[in-house]
């Protein structure tokens, strides 16, 4: 958990998300992009498997919780993400869950990723109880 973590200090792409982490950590630059680039190009890397810990911390001692599912489009590469975030009383919302996928197969596969999305959320969420 702290590797994938630390790979997400700083902007998206691999080199910059090296040298965000080597700054973060007091890491020598070019080994922290090698690190960030083994850890994402890892096979035995299961995102799906990090919400199961994910959700749970987020979500903490509440009870109940309020949550908004929202696609957000990306017109230059043609893909789609979308998000369940956890609303709060503050004005700001958590991811929980996200994934992205090609737009070319959002429409015809729309409601199997909200689902897909909410399923993965509730399950590791009622697992805690």
């Amino acid at each position: 958990m702290l590797s994938l973590s630390n790979a997400t200090t700083g902007a998206l792409g691999v080199h910059a998300i090296g040298l965000e982490l080597a700054e973060a950590e007091s890491l020598n630059s070019k080994h922290a992009i090698k690190q960030v680039d083994r850890l994402l190009s890892n096979s035995g890397l299961d995102v799906w498997k990090f919400f199961e810990s994910w959700v749970p911390f987020v979500l903490a001692q509440r009870k109940e919780a309020i949550v908004a599912l929202d696609w957000t489009d990306f017109d230059s590469d043609g893909q789609s993400t979308i998000a369940l975030h956890l609303t709060t009383d503050h004005g700001r919302a958590t991811p929980l869950v996200w994934k992205t996928v090609n737009k070319s197969e959002r429409e015809e596969n729309w409601n199997a990723y909200e689902d897909h999305a909410r399923s993965a959320r509730w399950s590791a969420y009622t697992q805690r109880k």
